[in-house]
Formats: structure tokens, sequence, C-alpha cells
């Protein structure tokens, strides 16, 4: 969720200068993520998806279950998430699992396709979705520092009037 926020915020009046995100959610990856609306009224809670982590010595902690209502609540915000990208006006970087059991490859689609410039993409070979926790852990803080350090986030040609 936290790389969705991001975006969200990206989209936002009062923007930051850059986004950085890991394995960002543009969609509930599911076949019942349609019935969300009508299922939050039936069944409470459902197994978490918590702990997609390929390293066998670290755990997410995450809740054994996950509320219906507040998931399709997302789902909702994700749909208009998608329809604001082009408002992502600040360079992205994603960072991408090979492996990521909660995200699917069709976010990365649309991140490409919808943004209104690519973004750079880095690829975490040896991670699943809590990439933070991972293998790769320390490409992601690196590339993080490295932003910080440098000022990375590089301006688009309407903010420099080009």
């Amino acid at each position: 969720m936290g790389g969705s926020l991001a975006l969200a915020l990206g989209a936002a009046e009062g923007r930051p200068d850059e986004i950085i995100v890991v394995n960002p959610a543009l969609f509930v990856d599911s076949p019942f993520a349609p019935l969300l609306p009508v299922l939050r009224h039936v069944v409470r809670t459902i197994p978490s998806i918590g702990g997609d982590i390929a390293h066998p010595d670290r755990d997410e902690c995450a809740y054994e279950r996950t509320p219906v209502a507040p998931l399709a609540t997302f789902h909702r915000a994700l749909k208009t998430l998608r329809d604001d990208l082009w408002k992502v006006d600040r360079p992205v970087t994603a960072m991408i699992s090979g492996e990521d059991n909660v995200v699917g490859p069709r976010t990365l689609r649309v991140l490409r396709s919808d943004l209104p410039q690519p973004p750079r993409i880095v690829a975490l070979r040896r991670s699943r979705h809590v990439a933070t926790l991972d293998f790769d852990a320390h490409t992601i803080a690196e590339a993080v520092l490295e932003s910080a350090r440098t000022g990375a986030a590089v301006p688009f040609p309407s903010e420099t009037g080009e």
C-alpha cells in the first residue's frame, strides 16, 4: 500500500520532488476483486497475504487475516489512482521484484504506459513483495540514499520552461 500512497501523493497538489516506490500496487490482483463491494457485506476477513519474503530468516510479522471492507475501499481507490497517473509529473523510480506474489506484472505495464514520463526501473532480482525486508534491502537503501545525496530528481521540461 505504501507505493500506492506515494503515487497518489505524486498526483496531488503539493507534490514531492521525486517518488520512489517499492512494488507498488495499482490493482488488487485477485479474481474476486470485482466482487469486493458485495463480498464486504458477506465475508468479514480473508487469510492474510503477508509474509511474501524470499529470505528464510526474515518475517514481516503481518496480521493473520485481512478485513474485506478496507480491501474493497483500497480496490476502489486504486481505480482512482490509475485514472490520475497522468498527473504524476515528477520523476518516479519503481523498484520491482521479479517474483512478487502480491502485485502482478500489469502494474509495471500501467506505470510504463500511463505515467507522463517513463519510470526508472530498479530490478530486485532476489526479493519478493516485501523487498525492504528481503535479500535486496541493501539495493533499495542504496538507491534511496543516492537520490537524497545527489538530488537525483531531474526536473521535467514543464518545470524548466523547455
